[in-house]
């Protein structure tokens, strides 16, 4: 086989692993549904707890970057502190390490790669159903066939000679055994971070341990290195996220990166261990090697967890101790906790930016909500209803810091311009929350919607989108009035609240008319009359938070 063939190959074994895998977690979160993130904090309020639900979640989602990412956005969001998270991350490593018995055994006497095509063909009548949670079903089942038809092709390209003629020309210049072990760690690490899957590069490992390709210490120094190149995608996630987010990023990295280098010292008279304790159990030969590095894969992880779980809190002072501070940090509404200590106009300035914040989250949210409006296939809708609940949770946390900052300063010596000011912000901080509640509440309803009655007809569905377009209107203006340096414009307010509640009245009026006519279903229209009164209240809070603005007096920055 030309090397070319074999890398097409290989790739192409690797994409249906990869696809398989992203429809199982795609199909398995939108039956979880946004409640997932919620329920997550409620699980971590002690490491034990943390690692159980860690272990539980990253096995069922078969991908503990999910779950590393899933948590940094979670202590992005303020829902977990970085002590908090430590658990669920230590957990999603001892979770991960269930993809390598399943290789195992797929490529032993139990076989799922014989079971691929069968698996498909009964979750096919799942998938021609109209429910979506049978079609969902469908997806995830046909997603678990086309990870193992990937790992039957992975295995076949590993046991061509020509392609162990390949691979066996790629060896780390050392004398010593332990110097190689050392380079096959890092190539461990470098083939996980690039293909941003610690799964896949341990089934790759896996099969050429097993096709001889490597040796087992060799594919045992690589488990360790894919533990230390997993932890890339968390850090990626929390870059643009804030320093707290950083830190839980770094304690992921911190615990593989320590656990890594220890235990590389002791691989070969672990692996020997394990091979003398498969041979007196095993009854199948031709697997030993992969029972024994399956074995070695979740010794390492959950020995790791036992020993770095009691040092967890000096994982955080770490991980904060290398994590500095950014500009971007000092824009975070988390320094909202200082402003008692702040002069009181660049305190009321730190608040306004935070709302501000909100208003441009409330833009974003506009818009990933009315995309619902379009979106047909379960994966779209489900990405959309994550991304609105990521940006309400973030509008959550800049209400409760703002909450925080007014109750310093009303205590504070204010001029009556500043009071004025700071009781606009107070006023105006619940409509901007009640606001990204409304847009999450609907999200979850359009996205909730039955295909078979719930659809919008092409006229509902150009109404609806005109009356995002005004709602955007609305926010931009709010944006406005929440830039310190420009003025509230009173007529500007009136003008977009009055076309507002016209286009809602005929709105409602066109909806009357054409629901006695019977132009769509009972259930369609009880949908379409819900979306138009949340969008409805929308558009108030908006132009309350206007003249909340305009009742503070003109005013400059």
């Amino acid at each position: 086989m030309q090397p070319l063939h074999f890398i097409l190959t290989l790739l192409g074994g690797l994409g249906l692993f990869l696809f398989g895998m992203r429809l199982m977690s795609d199909g398995i979160r939108w039956m979880a549904g946004p409640q997932l993130r919620r329920v997550l904090g409620s699980l971590t309020r002690s490491t034990g707890r943390g690692i159980v639900s860690g272990t539980s979640l990253t096995a069922l989602l078969q991908s503990s970057s999910v779950v590393t990412v899933m948590v940094v956005s979670l202590v992005n969001a303020g829902m977990l502190t970085v002590r908090e998270s430590v658990g669920l991350i230590l957990g999603a490593n001892i979770g991960t390490t269930i993809t390598a018995w399943l290789v195992v055994l797929s490529l032993g006497r139990l076989s799922f790669v014989d079971m691929a095509l069968p698996i498909v063909g009964l979750a096919l009548p799942l998938l021609l159903l109209e429910s979506r949670k049978a079609r969902t079903s469908a997806h995830i089942a046909i997603g678990f066939a086309l990870l193992f038809l990937g790992l039957g092709v992975l295995k076949d390209s590993f046991s061509n000679l020509d392609a162990l003629a390949w691979l066996e020309g790629w060896q780390p210049a050392a004398t010593s055994g332990q110097a190689v072990l050392w380079g096959f760690m890092l190539f461990g690490a470098l083939i996980t971070a690039l293909i941003q899957s610690s799964s896949a590069a341990s089934t790759i490992t896996l099969t050429a341990v097993l096709s001889g390709v490597i040796s087992l210490e060799q594919g045992a120094a690589m488990i360790l290195g894919e533990n230390i190149g997993t932890t890339l995608t968390a850090n990626l996630a929390a870059a643009v996220g804030n320093r707290d987010a950083r830190v839980a990023a770094r304690v992921h990295f911190l615990f593989n990166l320590i656990g890594a280098l220890w235990v590389i010292w002791f691989v070969s008279p672990l692996v020997e261990g394990l091979r003398s304790f498969w041979e007196a159990n095993s009854r199948d030969s031709g697997i030993l090697d992969g029972l024994v590095l399956a074995s070695f894969h979740t010794l390492f992880n959950v020995g790791n967890v036992l020993l770095m779980s009691g040092f967890a809190g000096y994982l955080v002072i770490l991980a904060g101790w290398i994590v500095r501070p950014n500009r971007a940090d000092a824009m975070d509404s988390d320094d909202l906790s200082t402003v008692g200590a702040m002069p009181t106009e660049l305190a009321l300035q730190k608040v306004q930016e935070s709302l501000l914040t909100s208003a441009l989250l409330a833009r974003r949210m506009n818009d990933s909500t009315q995309e619902l409006l379009a979106a047909i296939e379960v994966m779209e809708q489900a990405d959309l209803v994550e991304r609105v609940a990521r940006l309400e949770e973030k509008s959550d946390r800049i209400h409760r810091q703002v909450e925080k900052a007014v109750g310093v300063l009303i205590s504070s010596d204010l001029t009556p311009e500043f009071g004025a000011r700071l009781q606009a912000c107070s006023g105006a901080n619940p409509d901007l929350e009640r606001i990204g509640d409304i847009y999450l509440l609907l999200a979850m309803k359009l996205s909730k919607r039955d295909p078979t009655e719930g659809y919008f007809v092409p006229k509902q569905r150009d109404r609806l989108r005109t009356m995002f377009g005004l709602l955007g209107e609305a926010i931009d203006l709010m944006v406005d009035h929440l830039h310190l340096e420009r003025k509230v414009d009173l007529e500007r307010i009136a003008e977009v609240e009055s076309r507002i509640n016209a286009y809602r009245d005929a709105l409602r009026e066109k909806h009357v008319r054409d629901a006695d006519r019977g132009r769509y279903p009972t259930s369609s229209g009880l949908l379409y009359h819900e979306t138009v009164t949340a969008l409805e209240e929308i558009g108030d809070r908006i132009a309350h938070v206007g003249h909340q603005f305009a009742r503070a007096g003109d005013f400059t920055v």
